[in-house]
């Protein structure tokens, strides 16, 4: 009996031994997978624009290398996983995160993506993006902003179309003797097109006449005044 025992008990060592070294060899190679933090379902992604995919690094063994590559994925008509393709292969497991652009290739509709196992969310990419510089509707004319106020400047989004280029740039410019402009600040970057608006705080400038550029070279509002 304790023979039998004792069989029993190196068993399980040695199982619990392999599943470490398993483990330990699936780190090395770069197959660990991953808890992926995004995307989530509140992801939307466009096709030719940056996007990133992120996991928690925290938990990830010390000895792992680079992972293999990251998927993208959809479920097909018959409920399996399909791959559509690669979005990055070889990269440090330790980051937490890898950035790539999404692939031109790419239909718009629900995806996932897979790091080895570990599959995330289902979200969704959107078509590539459409550059849309609109007009600026505030502030305007009749318009008088106080230094370190909270204020908004407005944009028409009635001819905007369905998934607009992000506006790269907001600036505040101011008048020159000359009839020129000067470039004075830069407001936001990066900015949804979509709501309408932008809030920011009025930087710290001169009293003076300014106007706002939405966009790299794009349209501006109407001179207006700043009391510092």
């Amino acid at each position: 009996m304790l023979s039998f025992f004792t069989t029993l008990l190196a068993c399980t060592l040695a199982a619990s031994s392999v599943s470490a070294l398993s483990i330990s060899s699936l780190a090395a190679r770069g197959l660990y997978s991953p808890s992926l933090t995004s995307p989530d379902t509140n992801t939307i992604w466009s096709v030719g624009q940056d996007a990133v995919v992120s996991w928690d690094a925290t938990k990830v063994p010390q000895t792992t290398g680079n992972f293999v590559s990251v998927d993208l994925y959809n479920t097909g008509s018959n409920g399996k996983d399909n791959l559509i393709t690669s979005l990055s292969q070889n990269f440090d497991s330790a980051t937490g995160s890898i950035g790539f652009t999404v692939p031109g290739s790419v239909t718009p509709g629900s995806y996932f993506v897979k790091i080895g196992s570990s599959a995330s969310s289902k979200f969704e990419i959107a078509a590539a993006a459409v550059a849309y510089l609109p007009s600026v509707t505030g502030p305007d004319s009749n318009t008088a902003w106080k230094v370190g106020d909270k204020v908004d400047i407005t944009w028409d989004i009635s001819a905007a179309p369905a998934n607009p280029a992000q506006l790269q740039y907001v600036d505040l410019y101011t008048e020159s003797p000359s009839g020129g402009s000067f470039f004075v600040s830069r407001l936001a970057t990066n900015v949804d097109v979509k709501p309408g608006s932008l809030s920011i705080v009025v930087p710290q400038v001169r009293t003076g006449r300014y106007f706002i550029m939405v966009g790299k070279y794009g349209h501006s509002s109407a001179h207006f005044s700043i009391n510092a």
